[in-house]
Protein backbone atom coordinates (compact mmCIF):
# COMPACT_ATOMS: atom_id res chain seq x y z
CA UNK A 1 0.00 0.00 0.00
CA UNK A 2 0.97 3.38 -0.52
CA UNK A 3 1.18 3.83 2.91
CA UNK A 4 3.93 1.59 3.68
CA UNK A 5 6.93 3.76 2.53
CA UNK A 6 6.22 6.15 5.13
CA UNK A 7 6.38 3.99 7.73
CA UNK A 8 2.80 5.29 8.93
CA UNK A 9 -0.18 2.55 10.17
CA UNK A 10 -3.44 3.95 8.63
CA UNK A 11 -6.04 3.33 11.46
CA UNK A 12 -8.92 1.50 9.52
CA UNK A 13 -12.45 1.70 9.94
CA UNK A 14 -13.98 -1.85 9.45
CA UNK A 15 -17.54 -1.70 10.93
CA UNK A 16 -20.66 -0.59 8.06
CA UNK A 17 -21.47 2.51 7.53
CA UNK A 18 -24.88 2.95 9.73
CA UNK A 19 -27.31 5.55 9.26
CA UNK A 20 -27.05 7.61 12.55
CA UNK A 21 -27.77 11.47 14.41
CA UNK A 22 -24.47 12.05 14.88
CA UNK A 23 -22.25 10.34 12.05
CA UNK A 24 -20.02 10.62 8.47
CA UNK A 25 -20.05 14.84 8.84
CA UNK A 26 -19.88 14.39 12.39
CA UNK A 27 -19.48 17.77 13.92
CA UNK A 28 -19.43 19.42 10.73
CA UNK A 29 -23.20 18.93 9.90
CA UNK A 30 -26.18 18.39 10.82
CA UNK A 31 -29.24 19.73 8.86
CA UNK A 32 -30.87 21.82 11.90
CA UNK A 33 -27.64 23.72 12.73
CA UNK A 34 -26.37 24.57 9.56
CA UNK A 35 -29.91 25.98 8.47
CA UNK A 36 -30.51 27.53 12.04
CA UNK A 37 -26.85 29.31 11.50
CA UNK A 38 -27.61 30.13 7.95
CA UNK A 39 -28.33 33.87 7.75
CA UNK A 40 -26.90 34.46 11.05
CA UNK A 41 -24.46 37.35 12.66
CA UNK A 42 -21.44 37.08 11.57
CA UNK A 43 -19.00 34.49 13.05
CA UNK A 44 -15.29 35.71 14.74
CA UNK A 45 -11.79 34.73 13.47
CA UNK A 46 -7.34 34.52 13.08
CA UNK A 47 -5.24 31.61 11.24
CA UNK A 48 -2.66 29.45 12.89
CA UNK A 49 0.58 28.75 11.07
CA UNK A 50 0.62 26.00 8.78
CA UNK A 51 2.73 23.22 9.85
CA UNK A 52 4.09 19.46 8.06
CA UNK A 53 4.74 16.06 8.46
CA UNK A 54 2.03 13.55 9.80
CA UNK A 55 2.26 11.89 13.48
CA UNK A 56 -0.25 9.34 14.14
CA UNK A 57 -1.90 9.89 17.52
CA UNK A 58 -0.11 9.10 21.01
CA UNK A 59 -2.82 10.09 23.68
CA UNK A 60 -5.84 11.90 23.07
CA UNK A 61 -5.32 12.92 26.35
CA UNK A 62 -1.53 14.89 25.05
CA UNK A 63 -4.30 17.29 23.21
CA UNK A 64 -7.44 17.58 25.44
CA UNK A 65 -8.92 18.17 28.50
CA UNK A 66 -9.45 15.14 29.61
CA UNK A 67 -11.49 15.82 33.48
CA UNK A 68 -9.57 14.57 35.90
CA UNK A 69 -8.30 17.07 37.98
CA UNK A 70 -4.37 17.66 37.42
CA UNK A 71 -3.05 17.64 40.96
CA UNK A 72 -4.59 14.59 42.26
CA UNK A 73 -0.99 12.46 41.99
CA UNK A 74 -2.56 9.79 40.47
CA UNK A 75 -2.47 8.31 37.10
CA UNK A 76 -4.85 9.76 34.96
CA UNK A 77 -7.14 6.63 34.47
CA UNK A 78 -9.75 8.23 32.68
CA UNK A 79 -7.51 10.08 30.20
CA UNK A 80 -6.67 6.65 29.69
CA UNK A 81 -9.84 4.98 29.00
CA UNK A 82 -10.69 7.72 26.37
CA UNK A 83 -7.56 6.92 24.60
CA UNK A 84 -8.20 3.18 24.07
CA UNK A 85 -11.87 3.79 23.61
CA UNK A 86 -10.47 6.20 20.32
CA UNK A 87 -7.80 3.75 18.88
CA UNK A 88 -10.19 0.99 19.24
CA UNK A 89 -13.72 2.76 17.54
CA UNK A 90 -11.14 4.82 14.66
CA UNK A 91 -9.55 1.21 13.79
CA UNK A 92 -12.65 -1.24 14.40
CA UNK A 93 -15.81 0.64 14.58
CA UNK A 94 -18.14 1.58 17.23
CA UNK A 95 -19.61 -2.47 17.15
CA UNK A 96 -16.69 -3.90 16.76
CA UNK A 97 -14.98 -2.25 20.66
CA UNK A 98 -16.55 -3.91 23.45
CA UNK A 99 -16.03 -2.95 26.76
CA UNK A 100 -13.84 -5.21 27.36
CA UNK A 101 -12.08 -4.75 24.71
CA UNK A 102 -11.80 -1.06 25.31
CA UNK A 103 -10.72 -2.12 29.56
CA UNK A 104 -8.12 -4.68 28.34
CA UNK A 105 -6.93 -1.52 26.06
CA UNK A 106 -6.60 1.25 28.76
CA UNK A 107 -5.04 -1.61 31.43
CA UNK A 108 -7.93 -1.23 33.61
CA UNK A 109 -10.83 -3.78 34.81
CA UNK A 110 -14.41 -3.31 33.28
CA UNK A 111 -15.22 -2.18 37.35
CA UNK A 112 -12.49 0.76 36.83
CA UNK A 113 -13.75 1.47 33.48
CA UNK A 114 -17.73 1.66 35.18
CA UNK A 115 -16.15 3.49 38.07
CA UNK A 116 -15.68 6.61 35.52
CA UNK A 117 -18.44 5.70 32.46
CA UNK A 118 -21.90 4.89 33.24
CA UNK A 119 -21.59 2.66 29.79
CA UNK A 120 -20.18 2.42 26.41
CA UNK A 121 -22.18 5.06 25.02
CA UNK A 122 -21.72 7.62 27.63
CA UNK A 123 -17.56 6.69 27.21
CA UNK A 124 -17.88 7.05 23.53
CA UNK A 125 -20.19 10.17 23.63
CA UNK A 126 -17.74 11.73 26.19
CA UNK A 127 -14.93 10.67 24.13
CA UNK A 128 -16.28 12.16 21.01
CA UNK A 129 -17.31 15.32 22.86
CA UNK A 130 -14.03 16.30 23.96
CA UNK A 131 -12.32 16.02 20.30
CA UNK A 132 -15.33 17.81 18.86
CA UNK A 133 -14.79 20.63 21.43
CA UNK A 134 -10.97 20.87 20.19
CA UNK A 135 -11.63 20.91 16.85
CA UNK A 136 -14.35 23.23 17.37
CA UNK A 137 -11.98 25.98 19.10
CA UNK A 138 -9.40 26.00 16.08
CA UNK A 139 -11.98 26.80 13.53
CA UNK A 140 -13.34 29.86 16.27
CA UNK A 141 -9.81 31.19 16.28
CA UNK A 142 -9.54 30.91 12.51
CA UNK A 143 -12.80 32.64 12.02
CA UNK A 144 -12.05 35.55 14.66
CA UNK A 145 -11.03 38.23 12.71
CA UNK A 146 -13.24 36.95 8.98
CA UNK A 147 -10.80 39.83 6.80
CA UNK A 148 -10.48 37.28 3.81
CA UNK A 149 -12.43 36.15 1.06
CA UNK A 150 -14.33 33.20 1.42
CA UNK A 151 -12.04 30.94 -0.65
CA UNK A 152 -9.13 31.85 1.56
CA UNK A 153 -11.28 30.80 4.66
CA UNK A 154 -12.55 27.80 3.02
CA UNK A 155 -8.43 26.57 2.27
CA UNK A 156 -8.15 27.50 6.18
CA UNK A 157 -10.92 25.03 7.22
CA UNK A 158 -9.28 22.72 5.21
CA UNK A 159 -5.97 22.96 6.16
CA UNK A 160 -6.73 23.08 9.94
CA UNK A 161 -9.01 20.03 9.11
CA UNK A 162 -5.80 18.40 7.38
CA UNK A 163 -3.63 19.15 9.76
CA UNK A 164 -5.59 17.72 12.60
CA UNK A 165 -5.72 14.51 10.59
CA UNK A 166 -2.36 14.14 9.68
CA UNK A 167 -1.23 14.92 13.90
CA UNK A 168 -4.34 12.66 15.55
CA UNK A 169 -5.11 10.37 12.38
CA UNK A 170 -7.41 8.28 14.82
CA UNK A 171 -9.28 11.56 16.60
CA UNK A 172 -10.33 12.70 13.11
CA UNK A 173 -11.49 9.25 11.93
CA UNK A 174 -12.83 8.65 15.41
CA UNK A 175 -15.35 11.70 15.22
CA UNK A 176 -15.48 12.79 11.38
CA UNK A 177 -15.23 8.75 9.62
CA UNK A 178 -17.05 6.79 11.71
CA UNK A 179 -21.26 6.59 13.08
CA UNK A 180 -22.70 7.25 15.98
CA UNK A 181 -26.57 6.78 17.36
CA UNK A 182 -26.12 10.17 19.66
CA UNK A 183 -28.46 12.49 20.40
CA UNK A 184 -27.12 15.91 18.97
CA UNK A 185 -25.49 18.49 21.43
CA UNK A 186 -24.56 21.63 21.41
CA UNK A 187 -21.13 21.13 21.02
CA UNK A 188 -21.49 19.60 17.86
CA UNK A 189 -23.81 21.49 16.91
CA UNK A 190 -21.43 24.68 17.07
CA UNK A 191 -19.63 23.95 13.99
CA UNK A 192 -22.44 23.83 11.39
CA UNK A 193 -23.62 26.99 13.01
CA UNK A 194 -20.09 28.46 11.93
CA UNK A 195 -19.87 27.08 8.54
CA UNK A 196 -23.42 28.39 7.63
CA UNK A 197 -22.84 32.08 9.22
CA UNK A 198 -19.79 31.85 7.22
CA UNK A 199 -21.63 31.64 3.82
CA UNK A 200 -24.72 33.45 4.76
CA UNK A 201 -22.35 36.56 4.96
CA UNK A 202 -20.39 35.34 2.19
CA UNK A 203 -23.65 35.19 0.59
CA UNK A 204 -24.72 39.00 1.26
CA UNK A 205 -21.71 40.42 0.19
CA UNK A 206 -21.44 39.07 -3.38
CA UNK A 207 -19.00 36.51 -3.10
CA UNK A 208 -21.62 33.29 -3.21
CA UNK A 209 -24.19 32.42 -4.96
CA UNK A 210 -27.82 31.27 -3.69
CA UNK A 211 -27.74 27.39 -2.45
CA UNK A 212 -29.17 25.89 0.35
CA UNK A 213 -26.66 25.49 3.35
CA UNK A 214 -27.21 21.81 3.63
CA UNK A 215 -25.98 20.58 0.11
CA UNK A 216 -23.17 23.70 -0.21
CA UNK A 217 -21.84 21.83 3.45
CA UNK A 218 -22.53 18.56 1.67
CA UNK A 219 -20.43 19.52 -1.00
CA UNK A 220 -17.58 20.81 0.99
CA UNK A 221 -17.28 18.19 3.33
CA UNK A 222 -17.64 15.34 0.51
CA UNK A 223 -14.85 17.12 -1.20
CA UNK A 224 -12.69 17.49 2.29
CA UNK A 225 -13.49 13.85 3.66
CA UNK A 226 -12.46 11.97 0.99
CA UNK A 227 -8.80 12.74 1.08
CA UNK A 228 -8.55 11.52 5.02
CA UNK A 229 -10.61 8.30 4.24
CA UNK A 230 -8.44 7.30 1.13
CA UNK A 231 -5.66 7.64 3.44
CA UNK A 232 -6.81 5.43 6.04
CA UNK A 233 -7.49 2.90 3.05
CA UNK A 234 -4.45 3.24 1.82
CA UNK A 235 -4.98 4.85 -1.49
CA UNK A 236 -3.65 8.28 -0.99
CA UNK A 237 -0.27 8.81 0.71
CA UNK A 238 -0.07 10.57 4.22
CA UNK A 239 0.15 13.48 5.08
CA UNK A 240 -3.41 14.81 4.18
CA UNK A 241 -1.55 18.03 4.34
CA UNK A 242 -0.38 17.87 0.50
CA UNK A 243 -3.77 18.01 -0.69
CA UNK A 244 -4.62 21.23 0.38
CA UNK A 245 -4.34 22.98 -2.82
CA UNK A 246 -5.71 20.42 -5.03
CA UNK A 247 -9.22 20.19 -3.06
CA UNK A 248 -9.73 23.99 -2.21
CA UNK A 249 -9.59 24.20 -6.35
CA UNK A 250 -12.10 21.67 -6.65
CA UNK A 251 -14.22 23.60 -4.15
CA UNK A 252 -13.62 26.90 -5.54
CA UNK A 253 -14.89 25.64 -9.23
CA UNK A 254 -18.22 23.72 -7.60
CA UNK A 255 -18.76 27.32 -5.55
CA UNK A 256 -17.58 29.51 -8.54
CA UNK A 257 -15.38 31.35 -5.73
CA UNK A 258 -12.71 34.25 -7.48
CA UNK A 259 -9.49 33.21 -5.79
CA UNK A 260 -6.91 35.71 -4.34
CA UNK A 261 -3.40 35.64 -3.23
CA UNK A 262 -3.43 35.07 0.60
Amino acid sequence: MLCTATGWSPPMVTSPIRTSRVGFLGCLLTAASIRAGFGASKAESGLPGETRGHKPLANVSDRLLIFVPMNTGRKNRRGEIVDATVRLVARQGVSGASIRQIASEAGVTEGALYRHFASKDDLCQQAYQQIVADMVAEKEQMLRLRADSLSVLLRHWIRLSFEYFDRYPEAFTYVLLTTYDFTESDITRRQGRMFSELLAEATRAGEFPEMDPVLAMSHFSGLMLNIPRLINEGTLAPPALQYVDSVSSAVNAVFGLRTKPE
